[in-house]
Parts: C-alpha cells; sequence; structure tokens
C-alpha cells in the first residue's frame, strides 16, 4: 500500500477470543496492521473494539486462559513475538518495545516509590550499576517535564497528580530508548488542559528519540494532532486504514463517515459560519462478539448494506494506493 521506511511492526489476520461463562467472545477477529520506523499509526474505534485487546497481544500481555490468539503472526523486526520463548519476549518487553496504560494509578506500584519504579526497569534493561541506573531515571524525570525531580523520585504514586502520574509512565515506558512505544488511551483519564499538555510531550519525545507510537485511541482530535495513518476498528476488525488527512477529507466507510460527522463543530455567532445542530447518532447497536455475524459487521446499522453486505464479509482491499476500506458499497460511499 505504502512505501516508506521498513516496518518495525507487521500484525498478519490476528484472532484472539476469550473463553467466558456466556461462551466464547470473538475480540479480535483477522487484524492486519503495518507500522513503520518514526511513524504514529492510530488504532480508533469505540470502547469494547478490540483496540486494547490488539495492543496487549503485541506484547502478550493477556492472561491465558481466558485470552487465547487463534491465529496470525505479529511480527518485530522480521521476529514472530507470539513465537518467541517467554525468556526473549521478557528481554523485548519494557526494553525495545514499551507501553503507556490507561490508568497510571493501577499501573505503577502503590508501594514502591516512582524513582524506584524507574531505576527498575533500567537495571533490568541497560548495563551499568545502580547509580547510573538512578541517574539514568532522574534523567528521564527530567525529560518528561517533571519539576523537582529529586524530591518527585521519592515520592509514592498516590503523592502525585494524575498528570504527572502519567508522565512518570512515559519516562519509565522511555527510559531504555524503545524503538516501538504502544500507547493505549494515554490521555483518557486526565482533564482537557493536562491531556493537551501529554500529548505534546509524547509528539516531542517522539521527534527526538525516533520512537515508533501506536496510539490506541477513541478521540479523532487527538488522532488529528499526533498521527500520519489511522486504522479504524469496528466489533474486532480494521474496516479503514488511509493517512490521516485523507481519512478526514474522503472517508469511504460509513462507519468511519459516522464518526466523523459526530464530532462536535464550534459555532460562530457573529460570523454565522456554522449553525447549530444535533448531533447525528449511527443507529442501531454493535453485534454480539459472542455470536458475532459471519458477513459485515455493520451491515445492520448501515445505510447502505445490500444483499450482498448479508451474506459475505467484505476484505480490507486497497481502493487507492495508500487507502483500504473493507466495504462492498465504498464507492457508492464515496
Amino acid at each position: 500500500m505504502r512505501q516508506g521506511p521498513p516496518p518495525i511492526l507487521e500484525m498478519r489476520d490476528l484472532a484472539v477470543r476469550f473463553s467466558t461463562e456466556a461462551g466464547p467472545v470473538y475480540a479480535v477477529n483477522g487484524v492486519s496492521l503495518t507500522l513503520r520506523e518514526g511513524e504514529t499509526l492510530a488504532l480508533v474505534g469505540e470502547s469494547g473494539c478490540g483496540k486494547s485487546v490488539t495492543a496487549l497481544s503485541i506484547l502478550r500481555l493477556l492472561k491465558s486462559p481466558p485470552a487465547l490468539t487463534t491465529q496470525g503472526t505479529i511480527s518485530y523486526n522480521g521476529s514472530d513475538l507470539l513465537a518467541l520463548p517467554e525468556a526473549k519476549i521478557r528481554s523485548i518487553r519494557g526494553n525495545e518495545v514499551s507501553m503507556i496504560f490507561q490508568e497510571p494509578m493501577t499501573s505503577l506500584n502503590p508501594v514502591l516509590t516512582i524513582g524506584r519504579q524507574i531505576t527498575e526497569v533500567v537495571a533490568k534493561h541497560r548495563p551499568g550499576n545502580r547509580k547510573q541506573a538512578r541517574d539514568r531515571a532522574l534523567h528521564m524525570l527530567d525529560m518528561v517535564k517533571i519539576p523537582d525531580v529529586v524530591r518527585r523520585y521519592a515520592e509514592y504514586p498516590h503523592q502525585l497528580s494524575g498528570g504527572m502520574r502519567q508522565r512518570v509512565m512515559i519516562a519509565m515506558a522511555l527510559a531504555c530508548d524503545p524503538k516501538l512505544l504502544i500507547a493505549d488511551e494515554p490521555t483518557t483519564a486526565l482533564d482537557v488542559t493536562i491531556q493537551a499538555q501529554i500529548m505534546e510531550l509524547l509528539l516531542r519525545l517522539k521527534e527526538e528519540t525516533g520512537t515508533a507510537i501506536l496510539l490506541i485511541t477513541h478521540d479523532l482530535g487527538v488522532v488529528a494532532e499526533a498521527a500520519q495513518r489511522v486504522a479504524v476498528m469496528y466489533a474486532g476488525r480494521i474496516i479503514e486504514e488511509a493517512p490521516v488527512a485523507e481519512i478526514f477529507a474522503d472517508a469511504k466507510h460509513p462507519y468511519t463517515r459516522g464518526l466523523l460527522a459526530s464530532i462536535p463543530r464550534i459555532h460562530n455567532r457573529h460570523t454565522g459560519s456554522a449553525r447549530p445542530r444535533r448531533l447525528p447518532e449511527i443507529p442501531g447497536v454493535v453485534p454480539s462478539m459472542t455470536d458475532p455475524p459471519i458477513a459485515c459487521q455493520f451491515a445492520a446499522r448501515c445505510p447502505l448494506a445490500a444483499a450482498q453486505c448479508r451474506e459475505s464479509a467484505p476484505p480490507l482491499r486497497p481502493m487507492l494506493s495508500n487507502h483500504a476500506v473493507a466495504c462492498w458499497n465504498a464507492e457508492t460511499a464515496a
């Protein structure tokens, strides 16, 4: 689809299900993604669509059972992460590939100081003595703009604000200079002002370090600001993938168009440039992932659905050289 730097991450046909009392839940069903060196790819979709399961699968952080990867490969620099022995994946996790989680208060150890937690990550993966690991931890706290780093180094997570804890998570994730950073809803629990600061920090650090970022989010405003490409996910599948500018200018899939139409617009009462309007909604509900349809997942909610849509699932196919969509009627939507 797209030429450029070599891929650092290639996911092919990933499928993950969970065993539950109600039966198997098909959380991810045939997801393929490519992320290149130094690139930011946003994985977008509503809550429950499979974004976080996809991200956690990369580092094999899903507990098995109940999770089971039923098919697919996840290639990092040519090695299939799903096939590596546990010792090897531990050497990659937190070192070459790091992750920032949604809620730092549940990800940080409440009984250890933040300095000790960062220092232990550095000591585990980088050569040097304990003092060098501590110096690196202090440097990382300073790098993410935490004031009075020596005092903060000795504090516990509960003594920090939500924004400070998220900065600590970023410092820990970047402490070993990873080649790939997975950011799973990194601003969800923060107020708007702190969200903007965290995203600005991530973008600055990306430019300084060249780290590739897989950004998991449901916030299209964050996507527009931070990413080069976007993959839209719905009910466990990727339904559209394109450069960010193309998605916003000319989305092809009816679901993507529905998401974009639901973004609030600012009304200028002086110029009359936009009239107040009720935000449109996508009718219907997401299909049950315990019994997902074998055809198009979106057909029951789609205004363009035809007989073919209810009979077979559309593949993710290129419409343009860098724009792919999983829709039998994408040309009609265009």
